[in-house]
C-alpha cells in the first residue's frame, strides 16, 4: 500500500489524485469500511480503540492521506464529536490543509500505536504545489477517528530550514526489537522526556544518547555524522575575530549550552509509541523569552547567540525517538513557530 502511495511516476496532478482516492477504496477494504458513491460518511470500521491492529492503523493513515487528495473529510470515519487542530488551532474538520493539499511526495513515515488505537506519521506534501511537510495524530474510538491532531510546516513560516526531498524512512525507525528485549511503555516514555530534560538543563549528559545519535528537524539534519551532500552549519563569529562551529554529536551540541536560548519545554506528552520498534512520538511547545544573547561554551567562551532567537516566540514541535538498549539512536522533528507561550491546542 505505501508503495503505492510513495511511487514516483511521471503522472498528472488529476491522475494522482484519481490514483490516491482509488487507494481510499484499498484501505478502507483493510478496515473494514464500506465507501458507497455520495455517502455523506464512511462507515465505521470493525475494531474499536486498542483493537486495531498495525495493519488497521496504516491502512487508516493511508485513508486520511486519500481524503486529503479528494479535499474530503467525509471519506475519513469519524465520531460525530471529532476534534481537529492544525498548527494548535481547533478548527471545522475540513479547513486549513485539506483546502490546499496538492499531493503527497514520496517520504511517508508511519508510526502505528496498536495499544492505544493511534496512529503518527510524518510526511513530504505538496500545498498548492509547494513543498512542505505534514506532522499528524489520529486517535480511534469505537472505530472511528475521534482525534486528528497536524503540524503543517510551511516554507512562509520556517525559510529555508524546511526540506521536503526526503525519500526513505530512516532505518533504525523500521528495526524490529526482539519481543523480549521491548522497553515498556513508561521506560520509553522516560527515556524520550530525559532529551527535553537535558535541553532544559543544558547538559547532554543526562540523555542516554547512543554515539551513532542523528538528528532531523523539517527533513534537516543536525545533528550526528554529516551524510554525504550534507552542508555543514556555516560558523558563529566570536568577539575575538574567531569563529565557532557547532559539533555534529547529539550529547556534544547539548554541552555546548548554546542551546540555553530555549527558556523552557512546555505541554510534554507521549501519546503514540510502538513499542515494537521502539519508537516513541511526543508533542512539545520550546518557549524562548529571546533575552539569551550569549552562551558560555566550555573551552571556548562567550559565543554569541543565533540571531534568529534574539526575539520571544514558541516553536510546536512532532518530535520522534527511536530507542534501542535503553539509548537513542534517531531522532525526527517537525516543526513550526508560533507566538511565545503557545500549548499544542491538546493540554490546557
Amino acid at each position: 500500500m505505501l508503495a503505492l502511495l510513495t511511487r514516483r511516476a511521471p503522472i498528472t496532478r488529476r491522475a494522482q489524485r484519481v490514483r490516491l482516492v482509488a487507494i481510499a477504496w484499498v484501505a478502507a477494504l483493510a478496515l473494514d469500511i464500506a465507501i458507497a458513491p455520495g455517502a455523506a460518511r464512511a462507515a465505521p470500521p470493525a475494531a474499536a480503540q486498542g483493537d486495531c491492529s498495525e495493519r488497521c492503523l496504516d491502512a487508516l493513515a493511508n485513508t486520511y492521506f486519500a481524503a486529503l487528495a479528494a479535499h474530503d473529510p467525509a471519506r475519513l470515519p469519524t465520531t460525530r464529536d471529532v476534534r481537529f487542530t492544525e498548527n494548535t488551532i481547533e478548527l471545522p474538520l475540513g479547513q486549513g490543509l485539506w483546502t490546499t493539499f496538492s499531493g503527497l511526495k514520496h517520504y511517508v513515515h508511519l508510526i502505528p500505536d496498536p495499544d492505544s488505537g493511534q496512529v503518527g506519521l510524518y510526511a513530504a506534501i505538496e500545498e498548492n504545489g509547494t513543498g512542505a511537510l505534514l506532522a499528524a495524530r489520529l486517535r480511534l474510538r469505537g472505530g472511528r477517528v475521534s482525534e486528528l491532531e497536524t503540524i503543517v510546516v510551511r516554507a512562509a513560516d520556517m525559510g529555508t530550514f524546511l526540506k521536503a526531498d526526503a525519500t526513505d524512512v530512516r532505518p533504525g525507525f523500521k528495526e524490529i526489537v526482539p519481543p523480549a528485549q521491548r522497553e515498556s511503555r513508561q521506560e520509553l516514555t522516560r527515556i524520550a522526556n530525559l532529551y527535553f530534560e537535558g535541553l532544559e538543563q543544558r547538559t547532554g549528559d543526562i540523555v542516554p544518547f547512543s554515539d551513532e545519535c542523528v538528528r532531523f528537524e523539517n527533513g534537516t539534519q543536525t545533528a550526528g555524522t554529516p551524510l554525504p551532500g550534507t552542508a555543514p552549519r556555516p560558523p558563529i563569529r566570536l568577539p575575538n575575530g574567531g569563529t565557532f562551529s557547532m559539533p555534529t554529536g547529539c550529547k556534544a551540541g547539548f554541552n555546548t549550552k548554546m542551546f540555553s536560548y530555549i527558556s523552557r519545554i512546555d505541554h510534554r506528552r507521549y501519546p503514540v509509541i510502538d513499542r515494537s520498534r521502539g519508537v516513541v512520538m511526543s508533542f512539545v511547545t520550546f518557549q524562548h523569552e529571546g533575552n539569551v544573547k550569549s552562551a558560555e561554551v566550555p573551552g571556548v567562551g562567550e559565543v554569541p547567540m543565533f540571531a534568529s532567537a534574539l526575539h520571544p516566540f514558541a516553536v510546536v514541535i512532532a518530535e520522534t525517538f527511536e530507542i534501542r538498549g535503553g539509548k537513542i539512536h534517531e531522532i525526527e522533528a517537525d516543526m513550526t513557530k508560533l507566538p511565545y507561550g503557545a500549548g499544542t491546542g491538546w493540554t490546557p
